[in-house]
């Protein structure tokens, strides 16, 4: 089994998760999940107003915009082809809201806030390749990052410099409103103080949140089976009317099963044959109550009732009351 955040969900809480939006492999920071298909789609579309916050360090010292507050990218990107994973050749409008925070000049590198306004493939990368600001590790201009920061006894990290920090969604009918936060994972922290010295004291002090160190044992698999109500998304519970409808629905079901064996149906009658009724017995009440005539023209009624009206020649059934 592949160690997979889906997998790890479903160790951890025993229930199959369902993504409501995605982090690329190599992306560090939140993903958010639901239990339900219902609760996935309200969240989804609590995507569409809410807000995700991305920090990224760039290869680019920063000068042009540091210090001159955020500036909205608005440039269409291609289209992605969901079978074949590949860009197609219409272009889709898309806006992101960047501003650089820190920068330096040996090595280039420099912290980027992202807020993305839409959701595209690949979004944010790829604006921000558009600017010459290309993610630390990432395959735009890998080489020459490589080569410019062995230089100077640093070896590139395995992944891009790319984290999920913070999202915020409004209340849906099914969850309450989301504010939640993520820290740097500590690759990323450890990057910052080798490579940016310049600049690293003064990040943390401004960005606390953001340079916090998460505590080891912030969540443990007994956790979520003891004390469910911890979790940040949940799954709202039944009402007891909705539990007593379907309390009434499955007996409904039931009932109109147990009709269909009572009142003669021949799927009933071949379960009354395994279950070792006589073939000749007819039921009242489910109970063998008469026998029908030698030459058996009298038929069963099917709705519980022995066959005792009158025949065409005014004779009464067996069984049948005077």
């Amino acid at each position: 089994q592949q160690d997979t955040l889906a997998s790890r969900i479903l160790n951890t809480f025993g229930r199959t998760p369902k993504l409501v939006h995605r982090l690329d492999r190599q992306t560090s920071g939140i993903s958010l999940v639901a239990f339900d298909n219902v609760t996935r789609k309200a969240l989804h579309d609590a995507l569409k107003t809410g807000t995700k916050v991305y920090y990224a360090l760039c290869r680019n010292s920063g000068e042009a915009h540091l210090g001159k507050g955020p500036f909205i990218i608005d440039r269409p990107l291609r289209r992605k082809n969901v079978e074949t994973e590949e860009l197609c050749q219409d272009y889709q409008d898309a806006k992101t809201e960047v501003e650089v925070l820190f920068g330096q000049a040996s090595p280039r590198c420099c912290l980027v806030r992202a807020r993305p306004k839409t959701g595209r493939f690949h979004q944010i990368r790829r604006h921000l390749q558009n600017i010459s600001y290309a993610i630390v590790g990432d395959q735009f201009s890998k080489a020459a990052t490589r080569k410019e920061f062995q230089a100077r006894g640093m070896d590139l990290p395995q992944r891009f410099m790319l984290h999920l920090h913070r999202l915020e969604l409004p209340a849906t009918r099914c969850t309450p409103a989301i504010n939640v936060s993520c820290p740097l994972p500590p690759d990323m922290r450890d990057f910052v103080d080798r490579a940016c010295p310049a600049w690293a004291d003064e990040a943390r002090a401004r960005l606390p949140e953001l340079f916090r160190r998460a505590p080891r044992d912030v969540w443990r698999p007994e956790h979520a089976r003891q004390e469910p109500l911890q979790v940040a998304l949940r799954v709202r519970s039944p009402s007891w009317l909705q539990l007593l409808l379907r309390s009434w629905r499955r007996l409904r079901r039931l009932d109109a099963a147990a009709s269909r064996v009572w009142h003669g149906s021949s799927s009933g009658r071949r379960l009354l044959w395994l279950l070792g009724w006589r073939e000749d017995a007819w039921l009242v009440g489910g109970s063998p109550v008469c026998e029908p005539s030698a030459a058996r023209e009298q038929s069963l009624l099917v709705r519980g009732e022995c066959a005792g009206s009158a025949t065409a020649g005014g004779a009464r059934g067996p069984g049948a009351e005077a």
